[in-house]
């Protein structure tokens, strides 16, 4: 199994926890691979720099979103972040990170945080599903019989909910969709004639939408690292 786990790729990554979210969690073995991975890629990128020196690669540089710098890695090792490297975030106005945005505690021993976090079971997903689409079918109802159009403000809490995503409703190639059969078993044998290899081979974003979220990741990673001021320390922004 962890010959087919190049965490180097993140979409390989969240592919898998985006099919496999309950038992990536609840696989010892599983998530032992997805560990001894994430550090086999960072050992390769200590090697590509001719160093090892831990204090040349705090958790910024792998962790932090690549807009900010760092190499926008995805983590579900438990990486425990320096006491050193988080001196920054106390010293400006911005930092002393007291919380995280999905609820998680901020004791001392500060974690990187990890991505099944961000993932909701399928279960739930499937209960939300049903819920999300019945309250589509009662506002495309009350829609037609006052004779107007379902708009984005209408929809706006259920746009990235259900399976498949309420937003596929609106693409401008929905209506070619609908004669779009066996599509789910046609991206499943493509594994046989593509040299690339597709870790969402299971789903298609045009039909179920966008099956994963990792925007509060984003913000917590940020917050996690001493914020921005406290991650731009780590680069040549001073410079």
């Amino acid at each position: 199994m962890s010959h087919t786990l190049p965490h180097a790729n993140p979409c390989s990554l969240i592919g898998l926890m985006t099919y496999y979210r309950e038992a990536v969690v609840h696989t010892n073995e599983l998530l032992d691979s997805l560990v001894k991975a994430e550090n086999k890629v960072q050992t390769r990128v200590k090697i590509g720099l001719n160093s090892k020196m831990p204090s040349r690669f705090p958790p910024a540089v792998f962790y932090s979103p690549k807009e900010l710098g760092g190499l926008g890695m995805l983590s579900m090792g438990f990486v425990l972040i320096p006491q050193s490297d988080l001196r920054w975030s106390k010293q400006t106005d911005s930092g002393g990170i007291t919380h995280f945005r999905s609820g998680m505690t901020h004791e001392q021993d500060q974690l990187i945080p990890n991505l099944y976090r961000y993932m909701q079971p399928w279960e739930s997903e499937f209960l939300d599903s049903a819920r999300v689409w019945s309250e589509y079918a009662m506002k495309r109802k009350e829609a037609t019989a006052t004779n107007r159009r379902l708009t984005l403000e209408d929809l706006e809490d259920s746009w990235d909910r259900g399976i498949p995503r309420i937003n596929t409703l609106f693409q401008k190639d929905r209506h070619t969709l609908a004669y779009d059969k066996g599509w789910r078993v046609r991206t499943h044998f493509q594994q046989f004639h593509r040299l690339r290899a597709n870790p969402f081979w299971w789903t298609s974003q045009r039909h179920d939408g966008k099956l994963h979220n990792l925007n509060n990741y984003r913000v917590d990673i940020i917050a996690a690292l001493g914020g921005v001021e406290g991650i731009l320390e780590h680069t040549l922004f001073k410079g």
